[in-house]
């Protein structure tokens, strides 16, 4: 009886195995569709809109003079904003957006995947959102870090451990540039970024047990953002963001994590940007200093007997409770292992040719 049990558990074992990669792969092929058609239709858009430019700039100011505007003005005020950057970052988010949200759309539809569970904000956020918050900046930031000095160790040239840790790039200052960018990345770019990753991906990958959806989850999001330093700063980040679904039953916190990550971002550029050297290492490291304080007290409330991570264990062990056999641990970690090895490879590849 030993021996027939022993059997049909590594029967089990092996078909959930199974299961979990075939998995890993058909998101993955919505990962590339998702990539290929995001950068097919930013092309024909982008092409369309300068081949088009003179067409485009009449049919603006018609609709202005409609709405008694002076031809003049109107004119001048089309030109001016279809030349500005900020149009460029606009059409250039609006795309992203639509080609995130087809394929995933159809995707959730193809496996089955209820509206409540890819886009499910009812019920309340952790109370501790803001150590969380800082917990997971810190240690993203730590990982980007890492990933820099790997980066600049194998590809010359990359980018600064500073900008590569945090994402901060300086800007200068401009109102408009400033508002869209807040707008864009720290609301239009988190609902769609986590209504795909963590909503359709993540919700589908779970079935094949709560940790392997976590960490798989996390590496095709690190993977869609295409650098290999913003790829592991993105896989930690999906780690925290899936983690966050787990324990609240809701992608309301992991949105409001994303966009708290990214306008600190747009803001922290911004601010750095109007600084002398001095006032730059001044203000970074006051930053880091009350961040990681922030993150050390949620590091301690997280782990007490009734924190953050029982509440995980446990929801954990309810989702997975139809789980015949859950993948192991070895399982789970070597998944991105390779993925990142591979992308590595061939980003050193690409660079070297």
């Amino acid at each position: 009886m030993d021996k027939f049990n022993r059997i049909e558990m590594a029967d089990a074992s092996a078909y959930n195995r199974k299961k979990a990669v075939f998995g890993m792969c058909r998101v993955s092929v919505l990962l590339l569709i998702i990539t290929v058609l995001s950068e097919c239709v930013s092309f024909s858009v982008f092409f369309l809109v300068g081949k088009y430019s003179q067409e485009i700039q009449r049919l603006l100011v018609k609709i202005l003079v409609f709405f008694n505007a002076s031809k003049g003005s109107a004119y001048t005020a089309v030109k001016l904003v279809m030349g500005s950057e900020a149009f460029s970052k606009v059409l250039g988010i609006a795309v992203t957006i639509v080609s995130l949200v087809i394929p995933g759309a159809v995707f959730a539809k193809a496996v089955k995947l209820s509206g409540k569970e890819t886009f499910n904000i009812s019920g309340k956020c952790i109370k501790g959102l803001i150590p969380m918050f800082c917990l997971c900046h810190l240690f993203t930031t730590l990982a980007s870090v890492f990933s820099g000095a790997i980066s600049d160790f194998l590809l010359p040239g990359s980018a600064s451990v500073y900008e590569a840790s945090t994402g901060v790039v300086a800007h200068e200052f401009n109102i408009y540039e400033f508002v869209i960018s807040i707008l864009c990345t720290s609301i239009f770019v988190p609902i769609v970024e986590e209504y795909v990753f963590r909503g359709v991906i993540f919700s589908y990958l779970r079935r094949f047990g709560t940790a392997f959806g976590i960490v798989a989850s996390a590496t095709i999001f690190g993977v869609a953002h295409t650098s290999p330093v913003q790829s592991v700063y993105a896989f930690v980040f999906g780690l925290f963001s899936a983690t966050m679904i787990v324990v609240t039953g809701n992608i309301k916190t992991s949105i409001l994590l994303h966009a708290g990550n990214n306008c600190l971002t747009v803001v922290l550029g911004y601010i750095l940007g109007e600084l002398n050297v001095t006032g730059f290492n001044v203000v970074s490291g006051l930053y880091m200093i009350i961040i990681s304080g922030i993150a050390i007290y949620g590091l301690y409330s997280f782990c007490k007997e009734d924190g953050l991570l029982q509440n995980l264990r446990d929801k954990a062990e309810e989702q997975d409770g139809e789980l015949v056999v859950k993948p192991g641990l070895g399982q789970i970690m070597v998944l991105p292992l390779v993925v990142y090895i591979l992308y590595y490879a061939y980003s050193v590849l690409m660079t070297v040719m």
